[in-house]
């Protein structure tokens, strides 16, 4: 059943977008479990498709490009926290980069203190 329900996940697209009237005839021919099933595939298929960037503040339109570029074909969303110092966070489905100076110094104390 799991195969068929990607099957017809990945069948709900149209030129890489959503279709809501593909949506609305395949939700009505499901019964509750494939619903819910069907439901949790197309939030996979969306979270592999979004990259997340957090900063503690706005980044500059270069940087924006760079993450960009490497990240091209995917839908990007930024996000701030300023819990993040001088760095940058960026979640692509289950890979995340954490590159900021806070978890570098926490990293840093960690080390020291099992060393000492």
């Amino acid at each position: 059943m799991n195969k068929k329900i990607k099957q017809i996940a990945v069948a709900s697209y149209t030129n890489g977008k959503l279709d809501p009237k593909k949506v609305t005839v395949i939700a009505n021919t499901l019964t509750r479990k494939e619903l819910k099933a069907y439901i949790k595939e197309l939030k996979n298929i969306e979270r592999k498709k979004r990259v997340t960037v957090v900063s503690p503040s706005p980044l500059e339109p270069a940087e924006k490009k760079i993450i960009a570029e490497k990240f091209s074909g995917k839908q990007i969303e930024y996000k701030e926290d300023l819990s993040l110092m001088a760095g940058v966070k960026i979640i692509d489905n289950d890979i995340i980069y954490d590159l900021n100076l806070k978890n570098i110094l926490e990293d840093l104390a960690s080390h020291i203190s099992r060393n000492v």
